[in-house]
């Protein structure tokens, strides 16, 4: 499996986890991801995030998306 690969594969998993923790349904997710590019900041943090377990990648994800919020 290509670096890539494993990268899109452990986004997928994150963004499960996420919806399974905050209870949002596929289009809330969308919703949120159109807003705030949930998905590229999962990418962009790979790096760091890959070690966390689920509930610090899920508050990560959520400190991020009240970042944006204050910002806008």
């Amino acid at each position: 499996m290509s670096e890539q690969q494993v990268i899109a594969t452990w986004i997928a998993f994150a963004i499960t986890s996420l919806r399974k923790m905050t209870g949002w349904s596929l289009d809330r997710f969308l919703s949120e991801d159109g807003r705030h590019d949930i998905i590229r900041f999962l990418e962009e943090n790979y790096e760091l995030l890959h070690y966390y377990d689920n509930a610090a990648i899920v508050n990560d994800v959520l400190w991020f998306v009240r970042e944006k919020e204050g910002a806008a």
